[in-house]
């Protein structure tokens, strides 16, 4: 997808079995399409690409941890990431950059 110009949806994974979901989607959607957010890593000590948008899977057994949620939305804001959809059951936490409008 990423050869033919077509940017495809960012996934990041996070919990149990991240690497191989990221795995998977990287094979059917190719490379750019899925990052890790390993266990017990704090997402600020990561640099994270400047894509538009991305989605972040989240374990409904680790829907508690909104804190951690937080903090990964504000390292994706600060590297430049204009939007994060971040799962949280049973709702979504949408966060968007400063001054940017809705599309």
């Amino acid at each position: 997808m990423l050869l033919a110009g077509v940017a495809p949806n960012v996934y990041i994974y996070a919990g149990h079995d991240c690497w191989a979901r990221a795995k998977n989607r990287r094979e059917i959607h190719g490379a750019g399409s899925a990052l890790v957010l390993p266990a017990d890593t704090d997402p600020c000590d990561l640099r994270w690409p400047a894509v538009d948008a991305v989605l972040v899977c989240w374990p409904t057994t680790l829907s508690s941890d909104y804190r951690s949620k937080l903090l990964l939305a504000q390292a994706l804001m600060r590297d430049g990431v204009r939007y994060a959809a971040i799962e949280h059951e049973p709702e979504w936490l949408n966060v968007r950059r400063a001054g940017e409008l809705p599309s």
